[in-house]
């Protein structure tokens, strides 16, 4: 996901209400919901058949799948600030900090239910396939690259 760093063109501005977003949406383990589906994608692609059919099934998959971690855990802080400031813009801090405390006795606190399925939900997932669909080059070339390095030539 290199150019997932073009979708963070800058960290999110520190103050007081994106610190308690940060520590809200860490507090609730949103954090990292890459999903399986969408990167399952990657290994329909052409380019990751071509890796596949270089290096067999097991190597080929084992090389894109380090890829596509490597640029996950790259990118994990800018994913948090960006859920964080879909929290910050909805959530005053003091309301996140109630949420976080009271979310393993109340999951289904009706005001944070309500906006998250209406408005974060969709907005978080918008982001994760704006996150997968852009990161493409960053996952494959990668991979290619280390798939001609590793594997002999067919």
């Amino acid at each position: 996901m290199a150019l997932l760093a073009i979708l963070w063109s800058g960290p999110v501005e520190s103050d007081e209400r994106s610190d308690a977003a940060l520590r809200f949406v860490e507090a609730i383990g949103i954090s990292g919901n890459y999903e399986p589906a969408l990167l399952a994608n990657y290994l329909q692609t052409t380019s990751v058949q071509i890796i596949l059919s270089l290096c067999g099934a097991d190597k080929g998959k084992t090389i894109v799948m380090e890829s596509i971690t490597a640029v996950v855990d790259r990118q994990q802080d800018g994913w948090n600030r960006r859920v964080a400031a879909l929290f910050s813009d909805r959530f005053a801090p003091e309301e996140m900090e109630s949420i976080a405390t009271l979310q393993k006795q109340s999951p289904y606190l009706d005001k944070f239910a309500e906006v998250f399925r209406s408005d974060i939900q969709p907005a978080m997932a918008k982001l994760n396939g704006e996150i997968v669909s852009s990161a493409y080059l960053d996952v494959i070339e990668p991979a290619m690259e280390r798939s001609r390095r590793e594997c002999p030539s067919q």
